[in-house]
């Protein structure tokens, strides 16, 4: 109630409105430029011409307290909001900073023990001459390329640092390709417009939602196509924002929405980045109807 009294004070439009309401009743009881008597003052308070203006001043009283107070809770939600999403903003930036780290701390730790491997099997293999100890090197090289190889992918997924050197537009395009490699799904991937001059967490953020709807579909749609469709849009007018577009649809055996058990923490954790850059996320599916992902996002208000 202080706070909504301060705003009432420093709110001049408000102010002033209020205190002409006041002065209209003192104008109305007045008689010919004076208060004669106490008689006088309530005869002319009492009567209906008055009481008519007193009526209509106190319903523009009450509508000015209203729509201030109405204008002070919305400007509160707005500012909420906007805290809510600058913590959600920090917030995947941290999550992503500590995927940095770890990723490198990986790279340095287990991917250096990896190639030492095998680099000292294929020396083994190299100056051996036996055929049995040959071809175990031979196996261990094997083995380790391959567990090196999966471990290049987890990498690529903690850390996708192709966004910083190449752009968005070759990091996704890897991620669908290896992704191609364990799934049998057939993959179609279009997109336009200056994706490569996006900022990073609009970048990271349809990175990690582009891999979220992959997962969904690899792991539960049962599907045996996938279209993934990414552009930015000019804004119709010059002063408007562009705004970036993202759909993803597959053929899959979709799902009832309003399900309770239907919204998994994959469409919770895509509707959750998307809030977070001031979007709007749309899921639109049904059994036997596959799975179609809307999103939109205006560049100007995502940073």
């Amino acid at each position: 109630m202080i706070r909504f009294i301060g705003f009432l004070a420093r709110n001049k439009v408000i102010l002033t409105g209020t205190l002409l309401v006041f002065l209209l009743w003192t104008l109305d009881v007045v008689i010919d430029g004076g208060l004669y008597s106490t008689e006088t003052f309530m005869d002319e308070l009492l009567h209906p011409s008055t009481l008519e203006i007193y009526h209509r001043g106190l319903i523009i009283f009450l509508v000015i307290i209203f729509t201030a107070y109405t204008h002070f809770t919305l400007k509160k939600l707005t500012e909420s909001e906007n805290k809510i999403h600058s913590l959600s903003q920090k917030l995947i930036l941290s999550q992503e900073k500590e995927r940095k780290h770890i990723a490198h701390e990986l790279h340095d730790g287990l991917g250096q023990s990896l190639t030492h491997i095998n680099i000292t099997a294929a020396l083994i293999a190299q100056h051996s001459g036996e055929k049995e100890t040959i071809r175990r090197a031979d196996e261990i090289c094997q083995s380790t390329q391959y567990i090196f190889n999966g471990f290049r992918n987890i990498l690529n997924t903690i850390d996708p640092h192709l966004i910083d050197k190449l752009g968005l537009v070759t990091s996704i395009e890897s991620l669908i390709e290896n992704w191609q490699k364990h799934c049998d799904l057939n993959y179609t991937f279009n997109h336009s417009g200056k994706l490569n001059e996006l900022p990073y967490l609009v970048c990271i953020s349809v990175y990690r939602i582009i891999l979220e709807c992959l997962i969904n579909t690899s792991r539960h749609a049962e599907a045996s196509e996938l279209d993934i469709s990414l552009s930015v849009m000019p804004g119709a007018e010059e002063k408007e924002s562009d705004t970036l577009l993202l759909e993803v649809q597959d053929n899959g055996r979709g799902t009832d929405l309003r399900a309770l058990n239907s919204t998994g923490m994959g469409l919770i954790d895509i509707d959750e980045r998307v809030q977070a850059l001031h979007g709007t996320c749309e899921f639109n599916s049904a059994p036997g109807k596959g799975m179609h992902v809307k999103i939109q996002i205006s560049l100007s208000e995502s940073t």
